[in-house]
């Protein structure tokens, strides 16, 4: 990986969830018609909650149909280990969204084994990212799609858990999630920190005091999404409600 500091993360504001949508469409088709010219696959990584529903309204028309689809391999940042029809599924939601209507679109889509126990989930889960490219012994998804919660937890990764400082594999389990269902999977830090593209996309007043510590708290903020930067940088995708409380310069989207 490259040395030195990472670049200061990119913060881009829209109006609403609907400019953040549209932009957040954009910066997904530029990256794939990249990743598909430059090595005829784009590797994307999402994460659920209201992420994918943003970006299926973001490649809604001619975004969408110009989107490589049957050179897209979707993978999930996190998934519930639960069943794939069960509503807390990440793959169901982005099945019920994204995924609508482009069944026959030749994309694929990377699911979690059903069935097993968190730990051999993620174990299994890993085995599936073998054969992608590597650096430095970690996987390289072409872009990784992220969410943040109100405390600051990214993916599968919470304040405080011991699953923040795991180095030596690309997925990881965790049984105790405080927030429901208690068993999940997640990639690690230092695979979202290998990322070509890494792009968070928050939402809502409610993220607005966590955003606050993350720009405005200085170096010592040790809370996951405040963890996630990637030598390539992160740009951070916000409507004007959950930026309320940052100070500019930031980009207009």
């Amino acid at each position: 990986m490259a040395g030195g500091a990472p670049p200061t993360p990119v913060v881009t504001v829209g109006a609403d969830v609907a400019v953040v949508g549209d932009t957040l469409g954009s910066r997904v088709l530029a990256a794939a018609t990249a990743a598909v010219s430059a090595r005829g696959v784009f590797r994307l990584a999402v994460s659920g909650g209201s992420l994918p529903k943003t970006l299926a309204a973001g490649l809604e028309g001619a975004k969408g149909d110009d989107m490589p689809w049957s050179s897209t391999i979707i993978y999930f940042a996190d998934e519930r280990v639960v069943p794939l029809t069960d509503d807390d599924s990440n793959y169901k939601l982005v099945a019920e969204t994204l995924l609508t209507d482009r069944a026959e679109m030749g994309v694929q889509v990377v699911t979690l084994t059903e069935g097993l126990a968190p730990p051999a989930a993620a174990a299994d889960y890993e085995e599936k990212l073998k054969g992608m490219d590597m650096a430095d012994g970690v996987p390289v998804f072409d872009m990784i799609l992220l969410g943040m919660g109100p405390d600051g937890h990214t993916a599968s990764l919470f304040p405080g858990h011991p699953l923040l400082e795991v180095s030596d594999a690309a997925v990881a389990a965790i049984t105790d999630s405080p927030k429901p269902p208690p068993g999940r999977i997640t990639l690690t830090l230092p695979v979202l920190n290998a990322g070509r593209s890494v792009l968070f996309v928050t939402t809502g007043g409610g993220k607005a005091e966590v955003l606050h510590e993350i720009f405005h708290g200085g170096k010592d903020v040790l809370l996951p999404a405040a963890r996630v930067r990637p030598a390539t940088g992160v740009e951070w995708l916000l409507d004007a409600p959950a930026a309320a409380r940052l100070s500019s310069p930031f980009v207009a989207a």
